[in-house]
């Protein structure tokens, strides 16, 4: 399990070897997630995961809204 530290992103490999980048804003807000990854249709494509529209439920601030997508095609919303 390794991590690289850039600016408004890390680059996280996992104890079984999943790759991916954890994507900050400027207060350190979580924002995204990408990683790559194999579909049987597409091959390898990019899964990102976006999180926006933080508000703050009991002192912890949350996303309300989360969009996933493989590619370009919008997954999850």
């Amino acid at each position: 399990m390794g991590w690289m530290v850039r600016p408004g992103r890390a680059d996280i490999t996992t104890e079984d070897g999943v790759q991916l980048t954890l994507v900050t804003d400027g207060s350190g807000l979580p924002t995204g997630v990408e990683s790559r990854s194999y579909h049987p249709n597409l091959g390898d494509v990019t899964v990102s995961t976006h999180f926006s529209d933080y508000r703050e439920i009991d002192g912890l601030r949350v996303p309300t809204r989360v969009v996933t997508k493989t590619d370009d095609f919008t997954t999850a919303d």
